[in-house]
């Protein structure tokens, strides 16, 4: 694994898994959706397994997003960082993604998400002690930047639009002439450079005695592309395992975190964008220059932060013993434990009656105990029939409680406390059959009980899988060519009723908190091809996942019952190739993974429903589909206004306009969509979604002699971005200086039409969602690109240096920073949101491995 590239964005290179991540800050966790958005639930992402230890399922929303909380942020958010910051990518000894119907059914009320199961490095039984090294140090910026209009440009579009209004001029000419380019608020707030480094150390190896033992210590340190932003990791790790004798072994881990992060204030980056570029960074007196309604992103900088700190502890014991040949009998334990501490400085809005300033600390804690028992049976009679059976009980304790005092200047300090507990418990049994290799059925029944938020809850999650091996059938054990053809067809029920902070939908006051009891059934049929020795691999498998959502409000509605039905659907086709040849030294491996996937909703009434200012909740409908009016062109004459409303006058009277009274040439023209010669609400429609439906990941790794090349190249396609500054950079300039911002050079394209001289009024803004303002997030991505070689190699020691990039280059229309990012976490009813929270970067780094 590249250690330079996050953990999830490699499992890209799994067919039907998409990854997008929240921002582009050090550390920023992201979004992982397997098979699509499975649910309505306001956090889907799956559930992660290390070293078979559930982890990683708590959810600590942002507290800025209380109510009570000083100056709210705008959207949902999770300050918590990347779980998986507490696996170094140098520990990592294997991934695998689990998204089939029976796989995810053995994790019931867990499963419903997929999984994705990490298994950590361990030393070899009788090994010599060997020291591991691996460090790199970095450099990265945005890779990307928004085009604007310089000081000059600004100047005389604002003094033409305040001239089409009857007004005098902003600016002189000589005032316009010398402002040049004016100030890049871009360049003020974002670095041209941020160095970044880590370094691994771990020593691995084993014992004639039985003992295997593996310990790491690893340090990342990067400074984010804006300013005043950075992440700090440490991170201790042990695996030991010890066989006590021919039927005992016995495993431990210790895996230990802690993450120090500095984060600007959410609006920084919009704020620098919407700057005037008239405006200078500091006035004559060196203090922060000022607008009348606006803060300048440089005191936003260095005067309003987020500081998380989070400690994390992954504890596991278990006992293996072997009753009989083939009868094992086992128990694991582990305990869960994260710590975290957040400091919070938020500015009150501009040229608002609040204090400057408000404080907040919270202190959160989660604590997770498992036990689990297990016996299992694997056995072959007859050297024909091949047998597995498994029981496992599972009980998991979780507790999350914590503390939040508020600090407004002149105000007392406001306190709150809370304290949840989760219990879950399951039993599972399973059991596999394969006659003569040939025919294989798989089936598992998993009874589950979760108490959460007061209530009790008991489930059956069933799920069986059957295999047809045909290569092993006697008409095909002679071919020369084939050498694997798998068949099977599987299904599932699966939920997420398990997964700590996964299971509560925060509605309106008046309606109250639900609980969200959702169950998914899937079904899928694949097969699997394998050529001239599995030198061309082909796996192709199709899928139909139906989570019914049953919505149980604790407060009394005005309807029958207080439970309300939704239906989420996905299906898709996902398709994966692998080419491994061997020419002379030359040897390469390629992998193409490919999924289409189709999401569709299903109310529980006829009725649809606005969610947001952008969404719309429709039946038949993917979740996260945009809302709103159809741009036909840019109105180039009065004339044309003046017949709009005409038609209109004709239908409603003199009173009523096409648009607006105000409308001029330069403004956008609307499409009218139900033909009643006006613009109304009613002419909106459904403009594009969130959620991709296409994605596409080519991985390639070449190796001659001493020299080894890794690529990773991703796509994702079929699907919209709203990016939430274009409403104000697309629309004409503000000529009165009340809010006005820069603007965007498409406004070119709008300023010919304005009339030299006018009655005074407004533009139509173009700040109503509109597609002229959504814009298309497809795009290709080289992800990774890495070469390698090795100076020095003597058996197994050697000497690795190495050069690398991640995100170097992104192909795509979008005119914001970056086409895949998720400013509402995993909210899949919010996909598709950018508020340029932090720009994605571009890395170049270089780095060395040494085994000694």
């Amino acid at each position: 694994m590249l250690p330079l590239v996050p953990v999830q964005e490699q499992l890209r290179q799994v067919a039907g898994v998409q990854v997008t991540p929240y921002s582009g800050a050090p550390g920023a966790a992201e979004a992982v959706r397997i098979r699509g958005a499975g649910s309505i639930g306001s956090n889907t992402q799956p559930l992660y397994v290390v070293d078979d230890v559930p982890v990683f399922q708590y959810y600590i929303p942002d507290p800025g997003n209380d109510a009570a909380a000083p100056y709210p942020t705008p959207l949902p958010g999770d300050w918590g960082n990347n779980p998986l910051l507490s696996v170094a990518t140098a520990d990592i000894d294997l991934i695998e993604v689990v998204k089939g119907a029976q796989a995810t059914a053995q994790y019931g009320a867990q499963g419903q998400n997929g999984v994705v199961r990490i298994r950590t490095r361990r030393g070899a039984a009788g090994a010599p002690l060997r020291l591991h090294y691996q460090g790199y140090g970095s450099l990265q910026q945005a890779h990307s930047r928004y085009e604007l209009l310089g000081a000059q440009e600004y100047a005389l579009a604002v003094n033409t639009v305040a001239h089409s209004r009857a007004q005098a001029s902003p600016y002189t000419a000589s005032q316009a002439a010398a402002f040049g380019a004016g100030t890049d608020w871009q360049a003020e707030v974002l670095h041209r450079a941020a160095a970044g480094q880590e370094h691994h150390v771990a020593f691995d190896g084993g014992t004639a005695h039985g003992t295997r033992y593996y310990v790491a210590a690893d340090y990342l340190h990067q400074n984010g592309v804006v300013r005043a932003s950075y992440l700090n990791r440490y991170g201790l790790r042990l695996n030991l395992d010890q066989q006590v004798a021919q039927q005992l072994r016995l495993e431990g881990g210790l895996g230990l975190s802690q993450t120090d992060e500095h984060r600007t204030d959410e609006g920084v980056v919009t704020q620098a964008l919407l700057a005037l570029p008239t405006q200078p960074a500091l006035g004559p007196d060196g203090q922060y220059s000022q607008r009348d309604y606006a803060y300048n992103p440089l005191q936003l900088v260095d005067e309003a932060y987020q500081a998380p700190q989070q400690r994390r502890l992954l504890a596991r014991l278990g006992a293996f013993y072997q009753l009989l040949p083939g009868f094992t009998a086992e128990l694991r334990g582990s305990l869960e434990r994260d710590a975290q501490h957040l400091r919070l400085r938020r500015l009150a809005p501009y040229g608002g009656v609040l204090p400057p300033y408000a404080t907040l600390q919270q202190r959160s804690g989660y604590r997770q105990w498992v036990i689990h028992p297990a016996v299992r049976f694997v056995r072959t009679l007859a050297s024909v029939h091949a047998v597995e059976l498994a029981l496992e009980a599972h009980q998991q304790r979780s507790r999350r409680e914590g503390a939040i005092a508020i600090d407004i200047p002149g105000e007392a300090t406001n306190k709150r406390e809370y304290d949840n507990r989760q219990m879950l418990q399951f039993e599972l049994l399973t059991g596999a059959y394969t006659y003569r290799g040939r025919y294989e059925l798989r089936a598992s029944l998993r009874h589950e009980s979760v108490t959460q938020l007061v209530a009790y809850h008991q489930r059956w999650f069933p799920g069986a899988q059957a295999t047809w091996h045909v290569e092993q059938e006697a008409f095909l054990s002679d071919h020369a060519l084939l050498s694997k053809l798998d068949v099977w067809a599987g299904w599932g029920r699966s939920s997420n009723q398990g997964l700590a902070g996964q299971a509560v939908l925060q509605t309106s006051a008046v309606l109250g908190a639900t609980t969200r009891l959702d169950v998914c059934t899937q079904q899928e049929a694949g097969l699997q091809i394998g050529l001239w020795q599995d030198r061309l691999d082909v796996t192709a498998s199709a899928y139909q996942r139906q989570t019914n959502c049953t919505l149980v409000y604790s407060l009394p509605r005005p309807v029958v019952d207080n439970t309300e039905q939704q239906t989420v659907r996905n299906r898709g086709v996902e398709v994966s190739i692998g080419v491994d040849w061997q020419a002379g030294r030359l040897h390469s491996t390629s992998r193409l993974a490919a999924a289409l996937n189709r999401n569709r909703v299903v109310l529980g009434t006829d009725d649809n429903y606005l969610f947001d200012s952008y969404y719309l909740f429709q039946n038949g409908r993917p979740l996260a589909s945009f809302y709103g009016y159809r741009a036909d062109h840019i109105y180039q004459s009065q004339a044309e206004i003046d017949a709009d409303n005409q038609a209109a006058h004709a239908v409603g009277g003199p009173s009523l306009f096409y648009q607006a009274a105000s409308t001029r040439p330069g403004d956008i023209r609307f499409k009218d969509l139900n033909g009643d010669a006006r613009i109304t609400a009613a002419d909106q429609e459904i403009l594009g979604g969130g959620l991709p439906t296409h994605s596409l990941t080519f991985t390639q790794q070449l190796s001659l002699g001493r020299f080894a090349l890794q690529a990773q190249i991703d796509g994702l396609f079929g699907y919209h971005q709203m990016n939430t500054a274009l409403p104000y950079l697309d629309a004409l300039p503000n000529a009165s200086f009340v809010g006005a911002t820069n603007v965007s050079p498409r406004v070119r394209e709008r300023l010919p039409y304005i009339p030299a001289t006018s009655t005074n009024g407004s533009f139509l803004p173009v700040e109503r969602m509109s597609d002229y303002v959504l814009q298309s997030g497809n795009h290709a991505r080289l992800t990774s690109l890495q070469l390698a070689c090795k100076v020095w190699e003597k058996g197994p020691r050697s000497v690795q240096l190495w050069a690398a990039g991640y995100n170097l280059l992104v192909l795509t229309k979008y005119r914001g920073f970056d086409p895949n990012v998720s400013a509402a976490g995993a909210d899949a009813r919010r996909a598709g949101l950018d508020d340029n929270r932090s720009p994605t970067s571009r890395t170049i780094a270089l780095g060395v491995r040494a085994t000694l």
